[in-house]
């Protein structure tokens, strides 16, 4: 474990299962926001049935 991403420093992260359904609520509401043109409503439901720890490293 360790290294850099960039100039950054790359170091463990760790999130209840809480936080992390949490996370996944925003990331659903930020993929949604960023698509193009004006959203002025967003109605929807997120039921998380199943989880699991992924990691994805980025290469540089």
């Amino acid at each position: 474990m360790g290294g850099r991403i960039g100039r950054h420093k790359r170091v463990p992260a760790t999130v209840s299962r809480k936080q992390a359904y949490e996370l996944a609520d925003f990331v659903v509401v930020t993929i949604e926001a960023e698509k193009p043109g004006t959203m002025q409503y967003l109605d929807y439901s997120l039921k998380i049935l199943d989880s699991s720890v992924v990691y994805i490293p980025q290469t540089i």
